[in-house]
Formats: structure tokens, C-alpha cells, sequence
């Protein structure tokens, strides 16, 4: 059996929240619907972690949904559905004691994507004992929505409306408004630019737009705003410049767009900062940019107030008066989750609460908690790349912040569904460890079902403490 699309799994970028694919629980649900039987039964790889059965009021809830969407003439056919605990521990660190169903259907081509939408929204109760996972997708796999009970079509003709953009491949939404996201993969560079205007003009909740093959993103920060049209142009262009592995455009409308470059040394981060100010005054978008090589970065600005040369952030070496900063001084936080060609990334920051300067070295420890409750076991952790012996220090003022990017490969939840639900960080040795909700960075649809696919047997590259921009 094959399945939908899987919004946590996108091919080239965007965050997205992990589920769980079944086969065998989705034939019990198709052979009972069509015996008349209302009996759910648990099985392998698709249970409540205990293999019981589900509630009859859970069964109830659920099977009609699934008669009703079949019927719907919007419909080709229902391709999983499960039934699962998400687990006793949610993101938050509360007992959880629900059950979630995911129901997937597939239309039957890109315009049947909003009327099977509608059916499923329509069919499925809010008032549920059941948290819902609910999706559609196109038998290509080309467009996918995941929706909320009671919703309505709109997302998803926004959702084909960028899908007929241009070399536009793939477009995946998860939830609508503020708490929505939308990953769009195009096939190459060339096709960012008409991307990212089809994705405003349509509305789609917030966008990714990222390339099959080539690391380069550009994402909103809300809906309907994304960075200036030549900004995009710039990132790029940016991604085909020598020694630069990965491009990194955020921002628009109210918030000034923010494009990373990173690069592998320090020669090649001076030689592409060169660049950007080459072509800094010709923008007329704002931006700020900043190019990062493993031991320092150099930022600067794009647009109107450009200067000629930015001004070099690289780390400042540790003075003896400069002491190490105390783990009890520093809040932490995950920042930022990202999704390119089959790795993840995952931000923590670090800010300063300390009245005076302190300094941090090296990288952070961490563990991984499950969904079980429990800690991902034979976890790896790497530096994230070559660097020297002695890690370059950053000296923090008092409020400033550093980050350390984390850095692993896609991982089956379909082979393994006990997801990582928050981080065990440690900032400084011997500091204290604190405990992170995957929550902070990752949106979770439905509510508190946020995770990442950091796995029994994962290597996590784990990057330098660096300042923050």
C-alpha cells in the first residue's frame, strides 16, 4: 500500500511536524467499512502502545468520517487511516491520554484537491474524542493539504493556484491562518522568483519556497509578505557562488528580510561578502545579510542604506578579564526549524541575563526525549564540521544571544513512530541541564503533536556556539 505525502517529509524544505504511516490498520478500517462491522482493533506499528483496542466512542467518532469522505465524488480513495495514543508525555511536559486518528484521502487529480478538502472537513466532528489528522493529496503527490475539522476549501485553491505556477513541483499546507505553513518545491533556481509572487498572490499561510537539488530557501515570516523580488534574486544567485553550500532567505513586509549565506572557510566568507557589497547599493529591497563560515561571519546590508563595507562580525578572542559564562545565566530556547534535501536543522539560542560580558566556547551537550517519555537511545552527537582545537570563543554583553545549529537526516517515523518531543540541553559543562520543547520552533496541527525525527540510532551534527545576528 502507498501512501499520501507526508507533510513532516517534504522533498526540499519547510518545517513540518511528523506522523505516523500505517498499512495494516489502514486495511481493518477499509474491510470493516465495507462489512458494516464498528469494531477498531489496534494492530502492529498502529496501536495505543499497549496493543488495546480503541474506545467505542473513539470507533464511533471515526468510522463514519471514513464511509462519509469514500462516498464523496471528490474522492478516488481513503489510504490510511490510524488510530494512535500520540503518548503519555505531551511537548509541554503534561500527561496526554488521547487518541489521534489520521485519515488520508487522495482526489482524484489537482482540481478535485479542494472538494475532497471540504468533504473531510465537513465529515470530520471538532467535538470528536479524537485529536484529528486529516489530509488530502493529489495521486501524484504533487499537492497535499492537511486541514482542520469544520474548515473549508479556501487553502487548498490557494494551495493548486501556486501549484500551476511556473516550475513549481510540489506544494504541501499544514493548517490555515497564523498557525499554517506552506512548503513549495520548485525544480530549479530560475524558479524561486515566480514562486514566491504566486504564494503571495494566492495567500497561502506562511511560505517556504525551496529548490529540488540545490540549497537555497526563501521564507515569509507571515502570510502574504515575503522579501523584495531583487533580494530573492540576489539569494539566488548567491546559492552558485563558489564554496557556498546553503542560502537562507527570511523576512518581509514589516520585518526586514534577513539573507544567510553560508560558505566552507574563511576565504571563501570574505570573497562572498565582497560580493553582496558589490551589488549592495544596486538592491532596492532592505536586507541584512550575513555570511558564515565554521569560525566567524561577516555581516552587512542590502538596499538603500548600504555602506560600502559591513562591518565584520567575526568572534572576538576571550580577554583574561572576560570570564566563562555561569550555566544559570543563560535562557535558552530553540529558535529556528528548517528542512532541506533530506536533512534538518534546529536552532538553540542562548541569551545572556548576566549583569557584565561572559564568554561561551565550544558546542553544547544535548539529549533527545521521545514521545514515550523516554530518551532517544545510542544518540550521536558530532561536531558539525572540521574546526580547529581550541573552538573560537564569543563574548556575550549582557542580553546578547549566541546560537549553536543542530544539523541530522531524515529519519523514518514510519519504521520507528517514537519521536523526539523536546531536547535535553546542557550550554556550558557542568552546567545545568534544560529541558526544551520541541514545541518553541516547530508549528504543531493539530495542537501539542509537535516532534522531530531525531531517532533510536540518530547522529546529530551539533555546530560551535556562534553570535547571533
Amino acid at each position: 500500500m502507498t501512501t499520501a505525502p507526508d507533510p513532516a517529509r517534504p522533498s526540499g524544505g519547510g518545517w513540518r511536524v511528523p506522523r505516523v504511516r500505517v498499512g495494516a490498520a489502514a486495511l481493518v478500517v477499509v474491510m470493516a467499512v465495507a462489512l458494516g462491522v464498528r469494531v477498531w482493533t489496534s494492530s502492529p506499528g498502529c496501536d495505543d502502545g499497549a496493543g488495546g483496542r480503541a474506545p467505542l466512542a473513539v470507533a464511533r467518532a471515526v468510522l463514519p468520517v471514513v464511509d462519509e469522505v469514500a462516498a464523496s465524488p471528490h474522492v478516488a480513495s481513503v489510504v490510511a487511516t490510524c488510530l494512535t495514543r500520540p503518548g503519555p508525555v505531551r511537548p509541554d511536559g503534561t500527561a496526554a491520554d488521547v487518541w489521534a486518528a489520521h485519515l488520508d484521502v487522495r482526489g482524484v487529480d489537482v482540481d478535485a484537491v479542494p472538494g475532497a478538502v471540504q468533504a473531510l472537513a465537513d465529515a470530520a466532528s471538532p467535538s470528536a474524542p479524537v485529536v484529528w489528522w486529516l489530509q488530502v493529496a493529489t495521486e501524484g503527490g504533487d499537492v497535499a493539504v492537511t486541514v482542520r475539522p469544520g474548515g473549508d476549501d479556501e487553502v487548498a485553491r490557494a494551495a493548486v493556484q501556486v501549484r500551476r505556477a511556473p516550475g513549481v513541483q510540489q506544494v504541501i499546507v499544514s493548517g490555515t491562518g497564523e498557525s499554517g505553513a506552506t512548503v513549495v518545491t520548485v525544480a530549479s533556481p530560475d524558479d524561486v522568483v515566480g514562486a514566491v509572487a504566486a504564494a503571495v498572490a494566492a495567500g497561502t499561510p506562511t511560505t517556504t519556497v525551496d529548490v529540488d537539488g540545490a540549497w537555497v530557501e526563501v521564507a515569509q515570516v507571515r502570510t502574504g509578505d515575503a522579501p523584495a523580488e531583487d533580494v530573492v534574486r540576489v539569494a539566488v544567485d548567491a546559492v552558485a557562488w563558489p564554496g557556498v553550500y546553503r542560502v537562507v532567505l527570511r523576512g518581509g513586509g514589516a520585518a526586514t528580510a534577513d539573507l544567510a549565506v553560508h560558505v566552507d572557510d574563511d576565504t571563501v566568507r570574505e570573497d562572498v561578502a565582497d560580493r553582496l557589497d558589490a551589488v549592495a547599493a544596486d538592491v532596492a529591497g532592505a536586507a541584512s545579510y550575513r555570511v558564515e563560515s565554521p569560525t566567524a561571519q561577516t555581516v552587512g546590508v542590502l538596499g538603500p542604506d548600504a555602506v560600502a563595507a559591513a562591518a565584520d562580525a567575526t568572534r572576538p578572542a576571550a580577554g583574561e578579564d572576560v570570564r566563562a559564562c555561569a550555566g544559570d545565566e543563560l535562557e535558552l530556547a530553540l529558535t529556528g526549524f528548517d528542512v532541506a534535501l533530506g536533512s534538518r536543522f534546529l536552532r538553540v539560542t542562548a541569551t545572556s541575563t548576566a549583569s557584565t560580558p561572559c564568554r561561551l566556547q565550544g558546542m553544547p551537550d544535548l539529549a533527545a526525549m521521545r514521545t514515550s517519555g523516554t530518551l532517544v537511545p545510542e544518540l550521536t552527537l558530532e561536531p558539525a564540521r572540521s574546526r580547529p582545537a581550541e573552538p573560537a570563543v564569543v563574548v556575550l554583553q549582557p542580553g546578547q544571544a549566541a546560537n549553536a545549529e543542530l544539523r541530522w537526516g531524515a529519519m523514518s517515523t514510519s519504521q520507528d513512530p517514537d519521536t523526539t518531543v523536546a531536547l535535553l540541553v546542557t550550554a556550558v559543562p557542568d552546567g545545568p541541564q534544560v529541558t526544551l520543547p520541541v514545541a518553541q520552533a516547530v508549528p504543531d496541527d493539530p495542537p501539542g503533536t509537535a516532534s522531530v525525527d531525531i531517532l533510536h540510532g540518530a547522529t546529530v551534527r551539533v555546530g560551535d556556539w556562534a553570535p547571533a545576528p
